[in-house]
């Protein structure tokens, strides 16, 4: 028994075990979703990750010149995602507006667990995990709004 027991905790030690993330990456939710463009609730969906994405992404830094640059794609990408419900939906600014920010905290406090979480297992919080792929995906996507 105690055998067994030594070889499971030395088996827990050398093995990392994953954790689960609490959203799709975006270029998952890209693929699984090819026409995502052409959907108002979609890209509103998409816009507001972005938006919480870039202010998880300020609280991890202390340089002022990226989170003032943080802080203005992500005052970009909530005020698209509001325009597209305004625009695309016919929605009211007011109930655009709560729509935005309503989704605004659970997405942020994803990302935020998430980090945590990969902070634990790896030392990182955005690096070699689906919180990075995500920078780079919206930062190409807030470049060509723009």
């Amino acid at each position: 028994m105690n055998k067994l027991i030594c070889s499971l905790f030395v088996i827990l030690l050398w093995c990392q075990p994953g954790y689960a993330q609490s959203m799709l990456s975006l270029n998952d939710y890209f693929k699984k979703n090819p026409k995502w463009t052409k959907d108002p609730i979609s890209v509103a969906y998409v816009f507001k990750r972005c938006g919480a994405l870039y202010i998880y992404s300020s609280s991890l830094t202390t340089n002022k010149k990226q989170i003032s640059s943080f802080k203005k794609a992500s005052n970009t990408s909530l005020k698209f995602a509001h325009d597209v419900l305004v625009e695309e939906k016919n929605m009211s600014s007011s109930k655009a507006t709560d729509i935005v920010f309503g989704a605004l905290d659970k997405i942020l406090m994803n990302y935020k667990n998430d980090g945590d979480k990969s902070y634990a297992a790896t030392g990182e919080y955005t690096t070699s995990n689906y919180i990075g792929r995500d920078l780079g995906s919206c930062k190409g996507l807030v470049e060509s709004i723009s």
